[in-house]
């Protein structure tokens, strides 16, 4: 399953099928507790219904696939700080390894948020980047200029 060198491959053919027949799913959190970490991203964002914030998470998804990361998701359900802030504890405590926040925050509220996050790396999108946090700007003028 690890795809350990020193296993034969009599050895590995009938571990696979053992875990065939018996549906054998691995589970996360045992291997975290094993000292093994897959990356698992979590996302901050507001309604999905909404067609930007889809597009983005679906783009998130599929790079994160891409990559061998999940993605789990916490969704915004109230305006303001600590609706976003109980977002991210929620995604904590499934123990990401890393946040983007896809969430509208003022540069000070973004700064509270990435103080909550400890030692889990943050990504905010669309936050200045003048503040001392990891973030990416979307310029809709030159995204229109591209598209043109």
């Amino acid at each position: 399953m690890n795809q350990a060198r020193h296993v034969s491959a009599k050895t590995r053919e009938k571990v696979e099928a053992a875990m065939a027949e018996l549906n054998y799913i691995p589970n996360r959190v045992a291997q975290q507790l094993a000292g093994k970490q897959t990356p698992l991203i979590g996302v901050v964002t507001s309604n999905l219904a909404l067609h930007a914030p889809s597009q983005i998470v679906a783009a998130i998804k599929s790079r994160a696939d891409s990559s061998g990361a999940s993605v789990v998701i916490a969704m915004v359900e109230r305006n303001g700080l600590e609706a976003c802030k109980a977002a991210v504890h929620n995604l904590l405590t499934q123990r990401v390894t890393g946040l983007i926040v896809n969430y509208p925050l003022d540069e000070n509220d973004a700064l509270d948020v990435a103080a909550s996050c400890g030692n889990v790396p943050v990504l905010f999108l669309d936050v200045s980047d003048e503040f001392p946090i990891n973030s990416v700007i979307f310029s809709h003028d030159e995204g229109a200029r591209l598209g043109g």
